[in-house]
This record gives C-alpha cells, sequence and structure tokens, in this order.
C-alpha cells in the first residue's frame, strides 16, 4: 500500500478482506449473519479488532451473541491462527456468494 499507492488503489477493488465487513449495511450483515455458522463466525472473531467485533456483535441474534460469547471465553486464547484464517475465508466465501448473486453490494463500497 505504502509502496505503489496507485497500484494498490487499482488491485484493492478486486480483493475482499475480511475486515472488509464493516462497509456492509446492517440489514447486509444481518442477512450474511443469518447464514453462518455460528462456530466458525467465532472462530473468525477471534483475533478481530474490538470495533469490528461490536459491530458483527450488534448485527446478531441473542442466541448467536450468546454462542459466540461463550465460544470465545472459552477457546479463544487456543484458537490458532490457521483455524482463524479458514474461518474469515469460509465468511469471505458466503459473503462473496452473496454480493455476487446481487443479494448485498460489497465491492462497490471498497476504498483502495
Amino acid at each position: 500500500k505504502s509502496k505503489d499507492p496507485k497500484a494498490y488503489q487499482k488491485a484493492r477493488q478486486y480483493v475482499l478482506l475480511f475486515e472488509d465487513i464493516k462497509y456492509l449495511s446492517d440489514d447486509e450483515l444481518e442477512e450474511v449473519l443469518s447464514e453462518a455458522n455460528v462456530e466458525l463466525l467465532s472462530t473468525a472473531l477471534v483475533s478481530v479488532d474490538q470495533d469490528l467485533y461490536q459491530r458483527v456483535h450488534t448485527n446478531l441474534n441473542d442466541t448467536s451473541k450468546s454462542m459466540v460469547d461463550q465460544f470465545l471465553d472459552l477457546k479463544g486464547d487456543s484458537t490458532s491462527k490457521k483455524d482463524i484464517e479458514a474461518a474469515q475465508d469460509y465468511l469471505l466465501k458466503l459473503i462473496e456468494k452473496w454480493d455476487e448473486s446481487g443479494k448485498i453490494d460489497l465491492r462497490s463500497k471498497i476504498k483502495g
């Protein structure tokens, strides 16, 4: 990003990052989360910053919130980086599927 900002901006629009979840509207995020596997979602949230965690947590139903909180309390510290990345990839694929189908619009919101 810092070495070649123009190249980064060109490529960035084609790459989804887990942190891009923050660009989804609440309705879009709720739709994606309703289809997500809660254990994988919990795993994906282990290492995210507090703002992103809060954004996702706010858009979960009460049952899912409890499950995510319980998972993080019990397994958060023992979750491997490999498992976290695999869970984040799972969610990104789910988001890509929804984006490609037109149910959500993420790619147009990504800033370079």
